[in-house]
């Protein structure tokens, strides 16, 4: 599997002298496993830190993605699976209620998903293993 990622610049403070600071996150996908990642270094006070493995991403993080990223479409290909078959795929990734995962399958179905390219690549990760034929397209290719 290959690894996928974007960056993004996020403001937040040093975790030694609590300065306001631009840092670099990083959400990536790799070996089957989709975190959130942090790069410091603060002008300051000098101090240079990583945090790796955020399961959830905190405050501002996903925006940022987005910001520096914009979205990517998950598109299904006509006919290549059912509403049932795409909400079960989808809850196997998302924790989702019944009613969730029906409306994200049918939004799916009729004009497809957006999000940052990680959670776009994650999700067709598991449409594609319930034998669905899924695109992911990134912004600039739009």
């Amino acid at each position: 599997m290959n690894t996928v990622l974007e960056s993004a610049p996020y403001m937040t403070e040093c975790i030694e002298c609590g300065s306001l600071i631009e840092v670099t996150i990083v959400e990536v996908l790799t070996a089957g496993t989709h975190q959130w990642d942090i790069e410091g270094e603060c002008p300051k006070c000098g101090c240079r830190w990583n945090e790796c493995g955020y399961l959830t991403p905190l405050t501002g993080m996903r925006t940022a993605i987005l910001d520096a990223n914009g979205p990517s479409a998950l598109g299904l290909a006509a006919g290549s699976a059912t509403p049932v078959v795409a909400m079960q795929a989808l809850r196997k990734v998302r924790a989702l209620s019944l009613t969730e995962a029906r409306a994200m399958a049918e939004e799916l179905c009729s004009r497809g998903l957006e999000g940052t390219r990680v959670e776009m690549e994650v999700l067709a990760i598991a449409l594609r293993a319930a034998g669905a034929i899924v695109t992911v397209q990134s912004s600039d290719a739009v």
